[in-house]
């Protein structure tokens, strides 16, 4: 009987150890983008410093399971591989993951403030939407999951499929140019994915582009600023 006992105390012990791990495993399923085109070079700064303080180093001292993947956008972003991809376990140590949050720094502050630094001249940020985030939240499809994109950069696309600084964003423009990328299976799968944006311009037709292309993706545009004021994932 009084094995019985132990046994029914250490069940419940292990219980009350397991279940919430279990209720909290909801992940956070996080990709962030920088804009490495010329313009952006003043920026990245803000950039490096809104993503270290106001994103990761957040993640440190949580239980949450946090999947990372960093990408970038170029001039050939059709091609770049994510620069950096960490998963912060829940439950592990403050350590570990410090280790892990370091590492990521250490990836995208080489990338984006060292002296040979990528400038390039032109900026397929549609391009870039397709490889990464398109990639990492088809791979973490679980409802479950929370997924967030964040998009470091002025938001002015210039590629060869258009170019934002050259022609007019009418409504019209802005549905066509969807529809290009949808018809040729180049609007990628975005859905329940909440965006934010940081370094954007305040011009309200690219403003506007982007919320019809997110909306049009599945997503949701949450912030779209300057800087990263808001982040609260």
């Amino acid at each position: 009987m009084n094995n019985i006992k132990l046994l029914i105390c250490i069940l419940g012990i292990l219980l009350a150890i397991i279940l919430p791990a279990c209720i909290a495993s909801r992940e956070l399923v996080l990709v962030v983008l920088f804009d490495l085109s010329g313009s952006t070079i003043n920026d990245r700064e803000y950039y490096y410093n809104d993503f270290k303080e106001k994103i990761l180093l957040q993640k440190i001292d949580t239980d949450d399971t946090v999947i990372i993947a960093i990408g970038i956008i170029t001039d050939n972003s059709m091609k770049e591989h994510p620069i950096a991809n960490e998963t912060l376990i829940g439950m592990e140590s403050p350590f570990a993951r410090r280790g892990k949050v370091e590492k990521i720094l250490n990836k995208v502050k080489g990338h984006l403030l060292n002296n040979e630094a990528i400038q390039s001249q032109l900026t397929d940020i549609l391009g870039a939407m397709y490889v990464t985030p398109n990639d990492v939240f088809n791979a973490y499809k679980d409802d479950n999951n929370k997924k967030v994109l964040v998009v470091f950069s002025d938001m002015i696309h210039e590629y060869n499929d258009c170019n934002f600084k050259k022609e007019s964003l009418t409504s019209n423009r802005i549905e066509e140019i969807i529809s290009n990328k949808r018809n040729n299976g180049g609007l990628p799968s975005l859905d329940k994915v909440k965006v934010y944006v940081a370094g954007a311009t305040g011009q309200p037709n690219i403003k506007n582009f982007w919320d019809k292309y997110f909306k049009s993706c599945g997503a949701v545009l949450e912030y779209y600023g300057r800087t990263l004021i808001k982040f609260k994932e």
